[in-house]
């Protein structure tokens, strides 16, 4: 199948990204990682690269950008690669549904139960796409990751209540300015 190069953004870091992932997972064809860049490319995706986040974080999605935590490398390889699609599903939830979206949820004035039910949609999408997108690439049967609990609405809750804490300590109002919030938290779990 010819890919139209046309259809693939410039994606800061990618190389590198790429790069980092060959020397660390051997267990990973050339051909699996072309089709993840390819991926990443048609996402909408800005930037990305691996960071040290706190332990509990596996990777943050934010618009136009991805960060993946580095232990992710050391993660079994289903396990690594669906964490990767998640993170890179999020890039196209904000090209449907734009940054407003997650503003809605981080936003104090947005009912708790409701802000729940949305995160807890866009998760449950980017789990699908990431579980479908990883037996597509690593052409396994049996594919049962998720590292996030889909069904505890009160971690979901508790969750977004720590980070209208943190936002709101900050003043900040803005999509931007409640991702450093998030990333803060993240960092320092």
């Amino acid at each position: 199948m010819e890919i139209d190069s046309r259809s693939l953004n410039r994606v800061e870091g990618l190389e590198e990204f790429i790069d980092l992932i060959k020397r660390a997972r051997t267990d990973i064809s050339h051909e699996a990682l072309k089709k993840v860049s390819q991926f990443i490319q048609r996402s909408g995706c800005n930037k990305i690269s691996f960071t040290e986040l706190g332990r509990r974080a596996a990777g943050f999605s934010k618009p136009g950008e991805c960060l993946l935590n580095l232990i992710v490398l050391n993660f079994p390889i289903e396990y690594f690669m669906y964490i990767v699609l998640h993170e890179i599903s999020h890039q196209y939830q904000y090209q449907k549904y734009g940054c407003d979206y997650m503003l809605d949820v981080y936003s104090s004035t947005t009912d708790l139960q409701k802000a729940t039910d949305k995160l807890l949609f866009a998760e449950k999408v980017a789990d699908r796409f990431a579980l479908i997108k990883t037996h597509e690439i690593l052409g396994q049967k049996e594919i049962i990751p998720r590292y996030l609990n889909l069904t505890d609405s009160t971690h979901i809750k508790n969750y977004i209540s720590s980070i209208r804490i943190e936002a709101s300590d900050r003043k900040a109002k803005s999509i931007d300015e409640i991702n450093e919030a998030i990333f803060f938290l993240l960092k320092n779990e």
